[in-house]
């Protein structure tokens, strides 16, 4: 059987540039992930963490606490694809209005 690496992760982001640690609790975690959504984006703030949560050993409370985390970001992210779909939809029956009306 062949083994499989994860790759390393990246210097260029680190969620602690964002105030997140995993001894710290759970609004204060939520938060600094916020921040980092918003400025490196959503997807690549889940990605990042669900790396870091796969890297740490089985069985520890730091991979249940990342964990919980990375459902978050799911939760996040996935309103967050919702808002553009129903913008999406909301400006293409704009435009459909305005060429119906000439």
């Amino acid at each position: 059987m062949v083994k499989k690496y994860l790759p390393k992760p990246s210097d260029d982001n680190h969620l602690s540039d964002f105030g997140y640690h995993v001894d710290k609790k759970m609004m204060s975690r939520h938060t600094s992930l916020k921040k980092a959504s918003k400025k490196i984006g959503t997807l690549t703030t889940m990605k990042r963490l669900n790396l870091i949560r796969n890297l740490t050993k089985k069985g520890s409370k730091n991979k249940e606490i990342l964990s919980k985390d990375v459902d978050f970001m799911k939760k996040v992210y996935a309103r967050e694809k919702e808002r553009q779909k129903k913008s999406k939809a909301g400006a293409k029956k704009a435009t459909k209005k305005k060429n119906s009306k000439k």
